[in-house]
């Protein structure tokens, strides 16, 4: 927009937050974004008008927008757009629509047979979203039986679990002992079978056969892809490899020097330890030729991992996985380790942690990490930030003692689909995503999607139709955590009618309020989890995604319009 320039929005109803605190607009409430992309003005039908008039009496050019409900443009504080831009230049199959081995079988060979001349010399095929829950784990399945000439790399829907057959096996070991000699990673490699920390690692050596500059086009694509779904800003919660950095510094690069006046969107990166500890090597290279600046510098934090996840059976419990009286996770980044990134963090200038915790007894190992790195930053000087991502079962006084550390949250409220693991978890399913108690106790909360999927319509649907009613969000204490929950953790205000915030701005069909507010599908998939897992009769909630997603009409990122539905 030029420097006269306003929006001026007169929507049927806002549900943008008045404040960081919450709040919902009252009705008749109209908006003013400025050239700058801020909130200039809000406020009832006739006192907006007026001060239009006045804007408009200066000279000012305002364009009105009418109709629709206004939503704040919404963060996704848990994504992976280098793992996923990555992955598209894969070759893969999905397997999430599997309910059989011998379908699984068929899609496999399949996809090898299609892709047999674009594969190079020992590069891996990788079959996507394997699901236990339908497949049975992989310990009862052999993957030569899927391909035994190709190297392939099985990964669970998860990304905390993996198989591979044995030439995919071979390949990676082979990979492990040329790139990292004597390294040890958490976790565990045993056979073809593999966890968290190798998961990745198989994902590099697939990586490895690509390019930086086209895993730089794949971050670009997913991020530019997210606009349609009214998510204009994004947080990428693992830059898991080095590859996938310097494409980000690329990426970044380009963006600077395409003349674009909107923020980069990427609002935070989140670094493997093995990336931090190979930047803290390389950093004053990648500043001396201008890749490193000091807004990447800004937009950096560490990422460590407490445990796994509960499709994988190595999520971190306190009391043993239903069955398996001597099954209670795995122990992944140990305190030697994490404090070590700590370390490198913080004379990198980093003052940002987020550890993965998704089991109880690993939210307690994280809240052990959170302290340990208040207290390591508190000892230099510098102000940090802590964050738990998932935070799926917190038992005990733990939301308390996050609240007592002054740490962070970021949810999935779409892993409520782990209900389904009531085989694994007893009654403690019930128990799993508490937004209620986080919120309650004072915690400040975001949201995040996994990309699993890919939306964050549904995770905001999901966050009002837990099974619990008092852990469920209204709609605008869920915009509130999908949208100025992050910009508070950003350090800025964005994502509410304050004059002054950057607040992008979605207009969708007022017919998606009724669509986040129904539950029948919720209600379906909840009523299936309390039955054996060979009684369950498909629920196919994910359809809810498009249901949602159907009713986005047009987004404005900092006053400019970036996507219209097709009319």
């Amino acid at each position: 927009m030029s420097e006269k320039s306003f929006r001026h929005f007169q929507p049927e109803r806002v549900l943008i937050p008045q404040t960081e605190r919450g709040g919902e607009a009252p009705e008749g409430t109209q908006v003013v974004i400025g050239p700058d992309g801020r909130v200039a003005f809000s406020g009832g039908a006739d006192e907006v008008r007026q001060w239009v008039a006045a804007r408009r009496d200066e000279g000012a050019d305002v364009q009105v927008e009418t109709g629709g409900v206004l939503l704040p443009g919404m963060t996704d504080t848990h994504y992976h757009p280098g793992i996923y831009g990555m992955l598209d230049l894969l070759h893969t199959v999905d397997a999430g629509e599997d309910r059989s081995l011998d379908s699984l079988r068929r899609r496999v060979r399949a996809g090898v047979a299609e892709k047999r001349e674009a594969l190079r010399s020992d590069e891996p095929f990788v079959v996507l979203n394997y699901d236990s829950a339908k497949l049975g784990g992989f310990s009862s399945v052999n993957m030569d039986d899927l391909d035994a000439d190709t190297p392939l790399i099985v990964v669970d829907r998860s990304f905390h679990g993996a198989k591979a057959n044995r030439k995919g096996a071979e390949l990676l070991r082979r990979y492990l002992e040329r790139v990292y000699p004597g390294r040890d990673f958490p976790g565990r490699f045993r056979g073809e079978e593999f966890s968290e920390a190798y998961v990745i690692l198989a994902l590099e050596l697939a990586e490895s056969f690509h390019d930086v500059d086209h895993i730089e086009e794949g971050i670009e694509h997913q991020v530019d892809h997210y606009l349609t779904k009214g998510v204009t800003g994004v947080h990428d919660m693992e830059v898991a490899s080095w590859h996938q950095f310097m494409a980000y510094l690329l990426f970044h690069k380009k963006w600077k020097e395409s003349g674009r006046t909107q923020e980069f969107p990427v609002r935070q990166l989140f670094l493997d330890e093995r990336v931090v500890a190979r930047l803290r090597r390389e950093a004053d290279a990648l500043a001396q030729s201008g890749l490193f600046t000091d807004e990447i510098r800004g937009l950096l934090g560490v990422k460590l991992f407490a445990d796994g996840a509960f499709g994988c059976e190595t999520a971190l419990l306190s009391d043993p996985y239903e069955g398996h009286a001597h099954k209670s996770g795995i122990i992944f980044s140990r305190v030697k380790e994490a404090e070590s990134a700590m370390r490198d963090a913080l004379r990198l200038g980093i003052d940002k942690v987020a550890t993965h915790a998704i089991g109880d007894q690993a939210i307690r190992r994280a809240i052990d990490f959170a302290r340990r790195w208040k207290e390591m930053a508190g000892k230099k000087g510098v102000d940090t930030r802590f964050r738990f991502e998932h935070f799926e079962l917190p038992l005990g006084d733990s939301v308390k003692q996050a609240a007592e550390i002054g740490a962070w949250v970021s949810m999935q409220s779409n892993f409520l689909e782990d209900v389904m693991y009531r085989d694994r978890l007893g009654d403690r399913v019930r128990l799993i995503c508490p937004h209620g108690d986080v919120v309650n106790e004072g915690v400040p909360m975001m949201l995040g999607s996994d990309g699993m999927p890919t939306s964050m319509l549904y995770v905001i649907w999901w966050a009002m139709h837990h099974p619990d009613p008092k852990q469920r969000l209204d709609p605008i204490s869920a915009m509130l955590a999908a949208s100025a929950a992050a910009g508070s953790f950003e350090g800025d205000l964005r994502g509410t009618l304050q004059a002054g915030s950057k607040t992008d701005i979605v207009i969708a069909s007022p017919a998606l309020l009724a669509e986040l507010g129904d539950s029948g599908r919720a209600r379906q998939y909840y009523d299936e989890s309390l039955k054996p897992a060979s009684d369950r009769s498909a629920v196919d909630v994910r359809a809810q995604v498009n249901s949602l997603e159907r009713h986005i009409q047009q987004v404005f990122r900092q006053g400019e319009l970036v996507y219209a539905a097709r009319s």
